[in-house]
């Protein structure tokens, strides 16, 4: 509880001191098509960093940490471990792990290089694509850096997915095929992301969305018969036990990272059509997986399966909505009343997850451990 709650003071002084030195810059000078951009100085993104990998890398553990620097143990010089499937973890990670091993023998390497990949791959996305950086990596560090301690290889596979994503928005598509098919090796859920990108790409809330969403609404109305089905489905599959999980948070976060970014997208949308705006690619891309993001996160209330699909999801409502709840406001009201609302929000359901997770024991492991 200590090193969560030192690490938020830190991360909260290094956001409040850069979000005095930002700059208004004139519309379409940089990231996505906006009115006007909320930028920082490169030292607040290194500092901010910095921090959240430095605190990933000596955290003592949290929940299935101590599983993973186990395994890393093993594996050290073994290379029949990486492929006797006796553990039934993706050969990708135990050869990554296998790898680093030749580096050092400490498990913090790889805690190193993991939240390296992770906290990296969230931070440039945002520096690229959001109008106002102080408030996504403040959404970032409330919704997501938490989580990030836990499920590792899904988290790297995750990190490395938004790296492709960036690359695809660039229209980059081999780096994005390379990227796409590394992240499988690391965690086999990333094959989710071609059905993601097939039904991004595109205007926004097309009818490959739109289609998806329906689905989605089914889960929701009839969990029971869907649930049955998926149960036989995937019952010799390494992650069938999450079929009979729930998302923690449940509601909460459902209404914090679901419901408010999909009602704010479609409140944007419309107004963009009554004034008949363009939405660029880049844009409609990411809405499209926004609202993609808040089906899976509504039907993680039933499902933990589905919630774990979110880590491929969830940078996109976390680089729009900045952008999502100023498009209504000028930029004074925006500064002055918006922002600082959304911040007290978020940071509010922070606390109560830090809340949730010390009552379970979750945090018990997490503190700084310097040994190597």
């Amino acid at each position: 509880m200590l090193l969560i709650s030192g690490c938020t003071a830190v991360i909260l002084f290094i956001l409040d001191y850069g979000g005095k030195k930002f700059s208004f810059l004139l519309p379409n000078r940089t990231g996505l098509e906006n009115r006007y951009r909320v930028c920082i100085n490169r030292d607040t993104l290194l500092f901010f960093s910095a921090v959240l990998i430095l605190v990933s890398t000596f955290r003592y553990g949290f929940i299935d940490t101590s599983a993973y620097k186990y395994l890393y143990q093993e594996v050290r010089f073994n290379i029949a471990f990486v492929f006797d499937g006796l553990w039934h973890v993706e050969p990708g990670w135990l050869f990554f792990m296998y790898v680093l091993n030749f580096f050092s023998a400490s498990p913090k390497l790889m805690l190193f290089v993991s939240a390296l990949l992770i906290i990296s791959s969230y931070v440039i996305m945002i520096r690229d694509y959001s109008s106002d950086i102080v408030l996504s990596l403040l959404l970032f560090y409330c919704l997501m850096y938490l989580d990030t301690n836990n499920g590792l290889r899904q988290m790297v596979a995750s990190a490395v997915i938004i790296w492709a994503y960036s690359f695809l928005m660039k229209e980059k598509y081999f780096l994005f095929v390379f990227l796409g098919l590394l992240a499988y090796q690391l965690h086999h859920s990333a094959v989710v992301c071609l059905l993601i990108v097939g039904a991004a790409i595109g205007a926004p809330l097309n009818l490959r969305v739109k289609g998806g969403l329906l689905l989605g609404l089914a889960f929701l109305f009839t969990p029971q018969v869907v649930s049955v089905f998926m149960k036989g489905a995937f019952s010799d599959s390494q992650y069938a036990f999450y079929l009979d999980m729930e998302n923690g948070m449940s509601l909460p976060r459902a209404v914090i990272s679901g419901i408010i970014p999909a009602v704010l997208s479609i409140l944007y949308l419309k107004r963009c059509s009554d004034e008949h705006v363009q939405i660029c690619k880049k844009e409609a891309f990411l809405l499209n997986i926004t609202f993609l993001h808040s089906m899976f996160t509504l039907m993680g209330l039933y499902m933990q399966y589905w919630a774990r699909f979110c880590f491929y999801t969830a940078f996109a409502p976390i680089v729009l909505l900045p952008k999502l709840a100023c498009a209504f406001f000028d930029e004074d009201h925006y500064k002055r009343i918006v922002r600082n609302g959304m911040a007290l929000l978020y940071t509010v359901y922070f606390a109560y997850n830090i809340y949730v997770n010390y009552t379970y024991g979750s945090l018990d492991a997490f503190y700084l451990d310097f040994s190597f």
